[in-house]
């Protein structure tokens, strides 16, 4: 007997494919052509078995001056109650920002600030591993205004230890000013007060107003030199003038029971004698060993009206104390006087603008 021809599929006219070798991929195509209803089956998923994971995410389109911006919704949630209220779709109805043709409009935002703080709420995975993000000076202040306008507090908080680290001071009472972040205004005028070599140009950026208030603190918190020795104006009256050599008052307030009245020599205005400001003076030393304690010569006293010295005509008293054991001794006057810290200078001349 001779051998039987294969039997051949019916309904096929190509009888050398079967002689050829058959890949699976071209064996299941054959089947599904015989049988188009397992093609539905291979295609069809399990009635019931898919679940949505935490990073199967939903896109939202938002529109900033012009320029369409689609990003994952969920980090916006996520990060902003603002966001997480304006993104609540109301049952069956339809939500902005599904669509380019339906945008949310953010009307007032910069593009570049909101480009920024998108770069802090969906930072790269090199940003991560680094822990760092590629934002310049401006773009971390336009997040950080934009964080603190959508209450996003944890990069509002981050952006402000960033920018910390590379700010002048006059850049921090600035900016301090402007966002309301009151240790920036604190440091910054801190640091401008003990800046020895502060410049009209960061006076000017930081606004009249506040440069005033600077130039004030700098002033009465002024520091001595290295020899003790200082030329700036000395405010007092004369309850704080002490005779170096004994102790007592400079220009006693009675004698016996008689109450003595002060006028300068110069230009006979009154001395009230506890009035702080009607005298200066532009040179006093530190006493060793004696804190707020300092030096004058009574020639250097000057009165507040006139600029002038105001003696010898102080109640018949020149440049002698007459309390000392040895009457007319030429004696040094001790000048008492309490100077208060720059902290509490910018407390009291900054109140608001330091308290967040």
């Amino acid at each position: 007997m001779g051998r039987k021809a294969p039997l051949q599929p019916r309904g096929l006219h190509r009888p050398d494919i079967y002689r050829s070798p058959v890949r699976w991929q071209d064996k299941l195509s054959l089947l599904t052509l015989r049988f188009p209803a397992l093609l539905t089956m291979i295609n069809q998923p399990g009635q019931g078995t898919q679940t949505k994971s935490s990073f199967y995410w939903d896109h939202v389109i938002i529109e900033v001056e012009r320029t369409l911006v689609r990003v994952p919704r969920q980090g916006l949630i996520e990060a902003s109650p603002i966001f997480a209220d304006l993104f609540t779709l109301p049952p069956g109805g339809r939500q902005e920002g599904d669509t380019d043709s339906e945008p949310i409009r953010l009307d007032g935002v910069k593009k570049v600030d909101f480009e920024a703080l998108l770069k802090v709420v969906f930072p790269t995975s090199a940003n991560i591993t680094s822990g760092t993000f590629d934002l310049t000076k401006k773009e971390w202040l336009g997040a950080m205004k934009l964080a603190a306008m959508w209450e996003m507090g944890h990069i509002r908080l981050h952006a402000i230890q960033v920018l910390s680290a590379s700010m002048t001071p006059a850049e921090k009472v600035t900016h301090g000013l402007e966002h309301g972040i009151g240790r920036w205004v604190r440091d910054g005028v801190k640091g401008l007060v003990e800046d020895c070599q502060i410049s009209l140009e960061d006076l000017l950026s930081v606004g009249a107003d506040a440069a005033s208030r600077i130039l004030w603190i700098r002033q009465k918190t002024s520091s001595l030199s290295g020899d003790g020795s200082s030329t700036r104006r000395w405010e007092f009256g004369l309850a704080s003038l002490k005779c170096l050599h004994c102790d007592a008052d400079f220009c006693p307030p009675t004698v016996g029971a008689h109450t003595l009245r002060f006028q300068c020599g110069a230009c006979q205005f009154p001395q009230d004698y506890v009035d702080m400001r009607l005298l200066y003076t532009e040179k006093i030393k530190t006493i060793p060993g004696r804190e707020n304690e300092f030096e004058v010569h009574p020639f250097d006293l000057r009165c507040s009206e006139c600029a002038r010295c105001p003696l010898p005509s102080l109640a018949s008293i020149v440049d002698r104390c007459y309390s000392c054991p040895q009457k007319g001794k030429k004696c040094m006057i001790k000048l008492t006087m309490t100077r208060p810290s720059v902290d509490e200078m910018i407390m009291e001349l900054f109140p608001t603008e330091v308290d967040e």
